[in-house]
């Protein structure tokens, strides 16, 4: 099973993510059979599992995704372990900077990326200067 988890918290970078990116969401991460995928400021590009993932959140929802090659999405989303978090990007979100950096991860880039190896029609255009979380909640079938 494929979800991808849209994630919300009441901190401050989290309301300031919401605020520049005009979305309810500041945070998604992907799910497959019970570890989550994420890119997180802190940890960068990690795996986790489920259960302590939900409890960081104040609100979260999942959509279930049907993705037609889950192991191109698996192995794509292992090789990006380890990989910082793009601030570079981050930062340039009000400024529509090139987002695009295949060693450095942002939680809604790493997703979009993952999702169209594996198939999905993620219809968010792919020389997009950037994906917001917003922009996935919308994408998604």
């Amino acid at each position: 099973m494929t979800k991808v988890h849209f994630c919300r918290s009441s901190t401050i970078v989290g309301l300031l993510i919401q605020l520049v990116t005009f979305s309810r969401w500041n945070h998604v991460a992907l799910e497959i059979n019970g570890t989550i995928y994420e890119a997180d400021m802190i940890y960068g590009v990690r795996k986790l599992p489920l259960a302590p993932f939900k409890k960081m959140w104040t609100e979260t929802r999942a959509l279930e995704v049907d993705v037609p090659n889950v192991l191109a999405l698996y192995e794509f989303m292992e090789a990006q372990l380890g990989k910082k978090y793009d601030f570079t990007a981050i930062l340039a979100l009000p400024f529509r900077k090139d987002w695009q950096d295949p060693e450095k991860w942002y939680c809604s880039e790493y997703l979009a990326g993952g999702l169209r190896k594996g198939g999905v029609p993620v219809a968010v255009r792919e020389d997009a200067h950037r994906v917001k979380p917003n922009d996935l909640w919308t994408a998604l079938p």
